[in-house]
């Protein structure tokens, strides 16, 4: 198993142990047994492991594991041969919820990423004085580094070594934020 591989499955792990209990209660919401509430969960999560490679969540996780429950849970009841009646109030309630917490995991991705920018901001300010000058100025403004070089008053292999210590430096600070990111991104 290689370190990618390794990462989605923490991922993957992480997000189990965090969601498992709360869309159980949420598939429970439709279903009349927990032992049905409890497949339902398990094969979204089976689905979800199987398809990891293939499936963009672009950035809201919860609200796809939501909506799969959601999902699955109606067509159990559907196989079952339930009153449609029923199935109509149960989609109704469920979208407005789904409403409520894709507002909330907005929210919280607003959230997320102040966090992020304040911590990426952190790790900057903390950079030594010549290298935070030159990452600056080559990744916030822009400039080439001959054209830093220049503002520096120093050679273009001076403003590549504080530009490569720089990143070093960050690499190293935030490399959990980066996995973040990472996640965030494409899954």
């Amino acid at each position: 198993m290689d370190s990618e591989e390794l990462d989605i499955s923490e991922y993957y792990r992480h997000l189990f142990e965090t969601y498992y209990t709360r869309l159980r209660v949420h598939a429970r919401r439709f279903l009349d047994s927990d032992d049905d509430a409890a497949d339902v969960v398990e094969d979204v999560f089976f689905e979800l492991w199987q398809n990891r490679n293939r499936i963009d969540f672009s950035g809201n996780i919860s609200g796809y594991l939501y909506q799969a429950v959601s999902t699955r849970s109606l067509n159990v009841l559907r196989g079952r041969g339930a009153d449609s009646l029923r199935i109509d109030l149960l989609e109704s309630i469920d979208s407005m919820r789904m409403e409520h917490l894709l507002t909330e995991a907005d929210q919280s991705v607003d959230i997320e990423r102040e966090e992020m920018r304040r911590q990426i901001d952190v790790a900057i300010s903390e950079l030594p004085d010549k290298c935070r000058e030159a990452f600056k100025l080559s990744y916030i403004h822009g400039l080439r580094n001959r054209d830093i070089a220049d503002a520096m008053g120093v050679s273009v292999r001076t403003v590549d070594a504080h530009i490569y210590k720089a990143l070093r430096i960050l690499r190293e600070k935030l490399r959990y934020l980066f996995f973040l990111l990472f996640i965030n991104t494409f899954f």
